[in-house]
C-alpha cells in the first residue's frame, strides 16, 4: 500500500537500488524508442549524470522506499534557466519511475509533490520536464497534475 511508502531525499547507501530502478527505466523507454541503449549499459553512468546535475543545478533525487527497496524515485534540479529567448529560471524533473509493481497507488503524485515542494523552497515557480511522445500513461500522469504542453521536440531520422 503506498500509504507504507515514505518519501525522502536518496542517499548513498540507495546507489544499487538507485541504479537498477534506472536500468528498468531506460529499458521501459527502449520499448518506446527501441534505439535507445539498454538499461544495464548505461544506468551508472546515466545515475552519476543525475548527480552531477543535482549539484550543479540545486537538485535532489527522492525515492519511494517501502522499508525493504526503493519502489520509485524523482531527480528535481532547481536552477535551469532557459535559452535566452526563454531565460526564465525554473525546476526541471529528469525523471520520474515507479516500478511495475508499485504502480497505480499514488506513489508518482507522492514523488512529484516532494519534487514540488523541494523546487518551492527553493524559490523555484516553474517546474518543467520531458516525456516520451508515446508514453501515454506518464503523459495522462503530468495531465493529472496539471502539466500542460509547453514545447515539442520532434525527431527525423537520417
Amino acid at each position: 500500500m503506498a500509504d507504507t511508502i515514505i518519501i525522502r531525499a536518496a542517499s548513498h547507501d540507495d546507489i544499487p537500488v538507485l541504479a537498477a530502478r534506472i536500468a528498468e527505466h531506460q529499458d521501459f523507454h527502449r520499448t518506446l524508442e527501441p534505439d535507445w541503449p539498454a538499461g544495464a549499459d548505461i544506468a551508472d553512468e546515466y545515475l552519476a549524470y543525475l548527480q552531477a546535475e543535482c549539484v550543479e543545478y540545486a537538485g535532489r533525487i527522492f525515492v519511494a522506499d517501502d522499508g525493504s527497496t526503493i519502489a520509485g524515485f524523482v531527480c528535481v534540479v532547481t536552477d535551469k534557466h532557459g535559452s535566452p529567448d526563454d531565460p526564465r529560471r525554473h525546476a526541471f524533473v529528469h525523471d520520474l519511475f515507479v516500478a511495475d509493481e508499485y504502480r497505480r497507488r499514488g506513489i508518482a503524485r507522492r514523488l512529484m509533490d516532494a519534487a514540488e515542494t523541494f523546487a518551492r523552497s527553493n524559490g523555484v515557480t516553474e517546474m518543467r520536464l520531458a516525456v516520451l511522445e508515446h508514453n501515454s500513461d506518464a503523459r495522462r500522469c503530468y495531465a493529472a497534475l496539471d502539466f500542460r504542453d509547453y514545447a515539442r521536440v520532434l525527431k527525423k531520422a537520417l
